[in-house]
């Protein structure tokens, strides 16, 4: 982790003066930080914050204070309260207390409101306003934290778009706050997050955020370099809330199985399935392993799953404390010993 985010500060320091998605004062804003040496998370909510504001000025935007995330949007629809029993207002209270130990620049809370076709009108929004609108906003609101809310797009050429930007700083201390132990911790990680970067990181308790300077294309399509950091965040958001930390572990070690196991040309075919990013219980593991098996021959398949299972065993000792590990284990040894017997 370290090691990335040397490599990060080092691009950023190197690239700030001609990365398009700043303006003036936002780099100079980051600059004064790496001059002082200041860490990877501080910088990079610097960085997100400079790339998020050229979009609030196209609309209306204002700094306001943390206790505005407890005010619901007037259109937002609230889900349910995601954590199992018992009153969250004291964790709410803590997140809110936790403000005031933050940097001053990780304490900032933008709250804006756009044109939906600000959003809409091309492609290189819809990475970000997709992460509120399907990660940020229904994780968080049944939490009390309000986000995002948008009127109805269609058919209403006026409709808005309203969000409220939390620094990277400020959403990893909440989901340590509201879910413990199974909260990922952050990683701020040059360019685009890579599968291979985002399984070590995994396999270490962290979850990785890319940070593009200028613009790129992803799966195809044009997307603003604030797009793939709020879309690496939120899905460090819905690993925590979704993904139990000895899964995470486990999908970063069937990648290196992967790597081991298969040709190259049979990785490249299976990349969608072993970037495991859609992990969200057991059985999506159990998917995973299925969408890779597709048109293996047995042999290597047995190999890839013996692999898996030795990896298992080495980082995961019999005391380990998860019903749900021991019934994944016991199942993948009954796999792979049906698939010896042949």
């Amino acid at each position: 982790m370290a090691c990335l985010e040397s490599a990060f500060l080092a691009h950023v320091s190197a690239r700030l003066g001609t990365a398009p998605s700043l303006d003036r004062e936002a780099q100079r804003g980051v600059a004064q930080l790496l001059k002082h040496g200041a860490p990877a998370r501080l910088v990079g909510d610097s960085l997100y914050l400079g790339q998020v504001m050229p979009l609030a000025k196209t609309g209306r935007w204002n700094f306001v204070a943390p206790q505005r995330l407890f005010e619901p949007f007037p259109e937002e629809s609230v889900g349910e309260a995601p954590l199992p029993g018992g009153s969250l207002s004291g964790k709410r209270e803590e997140f809110l207390r936790g403000f005031d130990r933050l940097d001053p620049v990780a304490r900032a809370v933008l709250e804006f409101e756009v044109p939906a076709k600000a959003v809409y009108r091309n492609g290189g929004e819809l990475l970000f306003v997709g992460a509120y609108r399907d990660y940020f906003g229904p994780m968080l609101s049944p939490l009390g934290i309000h986000v995002y809310a948008s009127e109805d797009v269609c058919g209403n050429p006026e409709a808005r778009v309203r969000f409220r930007h939390l620094s990277l700083s400020a959403l990893e201390m909440g989901l340590r706050i509201f879910f413990g132990d199974s909260a990922a911790r952050l990683c701020m990680v040059r360019g685009i997050l890579t599968d291979r970067q985002s399984n070590a990181l995994h396999k270490a308790g962290y979850h990785g955020v890319g940070f593009p300077l200028g613009r790129l294309k992803v799966h195809g399509g044009r997307a603003t370099p604030r797009s793939t950091v709020a879309h690496d965040a939120g899905h460090a958001l819905q690993w925590s809330l979704r993904v139990p930390a000895w899964m995470r572990v486990a999908a970063g070690l069937l990648y290196d199985s992967a790597l081991v196991a298969l040709s190259k040309k049979q990785r490249d075919h299976r990349m969608d399935a072993l970037g495991d990013l859609e992990l969200g219980e057991i059985a999506d593991l159990q998917d995973t392993l299925d969408t890779i098996r597709e048109g293996l021959p047995v042999p290597t398949y047995a190999c890839l799953l013996a692999d898996f299972a030795r990896r298992m065993d080495a980082e995961f000792p019999d005391t380990y404390e998860s019903l749900d590990l021991a019934r994944f284990r016991a199942r993948l040894l009954s796999t792979v010993l049906s698939l010896r017997g042949r």
